[in-house]
């Protein structure tokens, strides 16, 4: 795997330029999808955060379908590591033949990489180079290895100095998992049931934090 260091924004503009001819690999089932011509991907679209380590070889574009909030279909775009890729597109597979709810799956790039921006939007979403809250460790998503889900009903939890975080801001009212809402996330789900029956851990199950919205290899 060759690594492409992103220093500033013109080290990404020179890198660009060089590599705008290889794309990331396209990973889509042809089954359901309804765009089965979409073979390639911008390279621009995915890796504009800068001080990051691009992988280009470790990550999969994979397409899908999704049932709305509207209840009309959707198509949706995710990019994940290569590891997961066949995971994630036999599980979304599943969700849309169950007609499972997903209000958005849009590139993170499209909420300018801001995590909380997505979020905060119900979008779902994986691949995101970005540290875990809190922390100076990369994130799961970090490295194409974690999918949320619905992220707005399903915030992500903890305490930090004595003070309740919670991600999105405005996810308060979705914090009590033991009220009945919809889309929550929680171990009578079939996103919680399809995700563990892959092998992915589920950070509603974490007891430092809860991360309902998270599941992650």
């Amino acid at each position: 795997m060759r690594l492409l260091i992103v220093k500033d924004e013109n080290d990404l503009r020179n890198i660009v330029k060089k590599v705008l001819s290889r794309n990331i690999t396209v990973q889509m089932s042809r089954e359901w999808s309804r765009s089965a011509g979409l073979h390639q991907y911008d390279f621009l679209r995915c890796f504009r955060l800068l001080h990051s380590e691009i992988g280009n070889d470790h990550l999969r574009y994979i397409h899908v379908l999704h049932v709305g909030f509207d209840n009309q279909v959707h198509e949706g775009e995710l990019v994940v590591n290569k590891d997961i890729a066949d995971d994630v597109l036999e599980i979304f597979k599943e969700l849309y033949e169950s007609e499972y709810q997903i209000e958005k799956v849009r590139f993170i790039d499209e909420y300018d990489a801001d995590d909380e921006a997505s979020m905060s939007d119900n979008n779902s979403s994986a691949f995101n180079f970005r540290f875990i809250s809190h922390t100076t460790k990369i994130s799961k998503h970090g490295m194409g290895m974690a999918v949320d889900i619905n992220t707005l009903y399903n915030p992500y939890v903890k305490t930090v100095d004595g003070e309740l975080s919670i991600e999105p801001a405005n996810a308060a009212d979705y914090v009590d998992r033991s009220r009945d809402f919809s889309h929550k996330i929680d171990h009578d789900d079939l996103c919680y049931k399809l995700f563990t029956e892959h092998g992915f851990e589920w950070g509603g199950d974490w007891t430092h934090s809860k991360d309902y919205q998270h599941f992650e290899k």
